[in-house]
């Protein structure tokens, strides 16, 4: 028997996204009314039959979102982009780390999933992606305070950066959101405020040494 590669690693992503989501095929076929024959033809497909469509991929990837889990289409059909994880995992790895340099407010992503999706997808697409939820009053008036930012890290020659807006994280373990500017010191930057009204305590931040710096190419209004 010639088996389907195509249709054999559609089966095992589908099998290691259901596994993640906990779910059985029985749960599967009661809770959203795909049946348990229909499944076992997607995770075990004989030849010239079986395997998942595009139809029943859509219906799974909805059926995950359900249980927590977040899976792109285009990964559980073609294996592109990143697999599927849990919303819990994608917070901590996008969030928390930002609360050990800045005080934010826990997110719901649960609750909030719109902002969640468009999170993830921003760093499923962008190769060197950071994103950073905006703390201060700053970068107003285009920029307010709880808006999320994005942008994709350069870790080497800023120049082309100076008078943009970034996302920076500096040698001195601070991740925040500010104009670059050059600084009469070769090798440093002033990260500056452009609200001359701003409630930050430190408005502009002198001569910063740069671990890395991303332009904001993605904003997403609180």
């Amino acid at each position: 028997m010639v088996l389907n590669i195509d249709a054999q690693n559609k089966a095992s992503r589908l099998k290691a996204a259901r596994a993640l989501a906990g779910l059985s095929r029985r749960q599967i076929e009661e809770v959203y009314g795909i049946s348990v024959n229909t499944q076992r033809m997607w995770e075990d497909p004989r030849e010239g039959k079986g395997g998942l469509t595009e139809k029943g991929a859509i219906r799974i990837v909805e059926a995950l979102k359900m249980n927590d889990v977040i899976c792109s289409l285009e990964w559980l059909l073609y294996g592109i982009g990143q697999g599927p994880r849990n919303y819990t995992d994608v917070a901590d790895n996008v969030v928390k780390p930002l609360q050990s340099f800045i005080n934010i407010p826990e997110i719901d992503w649960g609750r909030d999933e719109i902002i969640f999706e468009e999170v993830n997808f921003f760093i499923q697409v962008n190769p060197q992606p950071i994103t950073l939820r905006m703390a201060d009053d700053s970068m107003e008036p285009i920029l307010s305070m709880m808006d999320f930012v994005a942008g994709n890290k350069c870790y080497d020659n800023f120049s082309h950066l100076l008078g943009e807006i970034c996302i920076v994280e500096t040698k001195s373990n601070l991740t925040l959101c500010r104009r670059l500017d050059r600084s009469k010191n070769e090798n440093l930057y002033n990260l500056s405020s452009i609200n001359p009204k701003t409630s930050a305590e430190v408005p502009i931040l002198y001569d910063e040494a740069l671990h890395s710096a991303a332009k904001v190419i993605w904003i997403r209004k609180h």
